[in-house]
């Protein structure tokens, strides 16, 4: 897969990325007030399915996808913020969708089917997403060129986005893509908007921490990019298992190389990390002209989530402070924990039924877990919906599942692309 490319978008907190994606997919935002939409379009006589397992979700139409339900097309996946207020955008997406006569087809005419699912923001108390801004995300979907250009970071859901609450912290959240090649030949793309309970992390499993800044009431950070009162507490930070590594390269069956516009960190334990593709964003300036690489937006540098240089053994996970501890007394989740979701669109140009785009899903929830700590908690509305374009048939006995080996991949990747591409 060639390198991808990146650039600063004039006007918005945010990058774009070129990634693969199917065919006939795109992608679409509406950016308002600290919140907004985004709209992910496919193609006509798309299957898709979906699962939640965030115990506080904002969704929309996701009965429907169970398998066991008839109608297995999906017109629109609409993501925006504004919690179960911001689902209304999805009502602008489908009258948009019928006016273009798309939909499923009845007697009376065209049913578009269109699945929602939302984040918490601050739009909550405010002016959450309407049908009209729902509306203008499908336009500017529909707008979009095919190809995989993509905009990410703060910009469409992702705009009042935050991840870490809970550690005290409200670092930047934010929308992020990632595609790779499956080894059958499959294009497996992701788009994530992040506005976790827990952490982002690194490929070798390292905390991605920006730094707080001197008026920022978040959780200070030590060297380790661990917060300063769980270090100090005397308590031990336990290790990450096996499933927050990226696995080696084995057999017949690659690693794939994950297509987000992020440079890949280097790894310190000799365990191989996945490829991102290589490419640094690129700043256009307000002619559009390349420019020299762009600061990074969330404090790591370059933009790169590498890991912590000179820490032998297995990468640290960061936990809460531990009240009354020494060093610490800090309150898990700051003043409150239930503002939060992480929501997920995989698609590939694979042929499935529902039954297997569920499947996919689940395989999303995975790479969810792999670059979230915690995930699927109570206070988070995790939910992912997956589709599949059918263009290419399976060949294979064993291809659904190197799609949804290669999903859980591109999901933490997306997720991560996310992080390092918001303001």
């Amino acid at each position: 897969m060639g390198t991808a490319s990146a650039s600063v978008s004039p006007g918005h907190d945010s990058v774009v990325v070129a990634i693969e994606m199917p065919a006939g997919v795109r992608v679409g935002h509406w950016t308002g007030d600290g919140t907004g939409v985004t709209v992910v379009l496919p193609p006509p006589g798309t299957v898709g399915s979906g699962e939640v397992r965030g115990g506080a979700p904002a969704t929309r139409e996701f009965e429907l996808l169970r398998p066991e339900r008839m109608v297995d097309r999906v017109d629109a996946v609409v993501l925006s913020g504004g919690s179960a207020f911001g689902l209304a955008a999805g009502d602008g997406v489908m009258r948009a969708l019928r006016d273009r006569g798309e939909g499923l087809p009845t007697v009376h005419g065209p049913v578009p089917i269109v699945v929602g699912m939302s984040i918490f923001d601050a739009s909550v108390a405010t002016t959450p997403p309407d049908a009209d801004a729902g509306r203008a995300a499908l336009l500017d979907a529909v707008s979009a060129p095919t190809g995989g250009v993509v905009r990410t970071g703060r910009i469409g859901a992702g705009t009042g986005a935050a991840t870490s609450r809970w550690l005290g912290r409200l670092d930047p959240g934010g929308f992020g893509a990632a595609s790779a090649h499956d080894p059958s030949g499959a294009v497996v793309t992701a788009f994530a908007v992040v506005n976790s309970l827990g952490s982002i992390l690194a490929p070798d499993g390292r905390p991605l921490l920006p730094p707080a800044g001197d008026n920022d009431p978040r959780a200070a950070a030590d060297s380790d990019g661990l917060p300063a009162a769980a270090t100090a507490s005397g308590t031990p930070t336990p290790a990450t298992t096996g499933g927050t590594r990226a696995p080696a390269t084995t057999g017949s069956t690659p690693t794939p190389a994950i297509t987000d516009g992020t440079p890949t960190p280097a790894s310190t334990t000799g365990t191989p990390v996945l490829a991102t593709g290589g490419g640094t964003p690129i700043s256009t300036g307000a002619g559009g002209g390349a420019g020299g690489p762009a600061d990074s937006p969330d404090g790591l540098a370059g933009g790169s989530a590498g890991p912590v240089s000179g820490v032998d053994g297995p990468p640290p996970v960061a936990t809460p402070p531990v009240a009354g501890a020494a060093g610490g007394g800090a309150r898990p989740f700051g003043s409150s924990g239930r503002e939060n979701t992480t929501i997920v669109v995989v698609a590939t140009d694979a042929v499935l039924s529902k039954t297997e785009c569920l499947l996919l899903a689940q395989s999303g929830h995975d790479g969810m877990a792999r670059a979230l700590h915690p995930s699927h908690t109570r206070f988070d509305g995790d939910a992912v919906v997956a589709l599949a374009t059918g263009t290419r048939p399976l060949t294979g006995e064993n291809d659904l599942d190197t799609i949804r080996a290669t999903a859980i991949e591109v999901v933490a990747a997306a997720i991560r692309n996310a992080v390092v591409h918001a303001a």
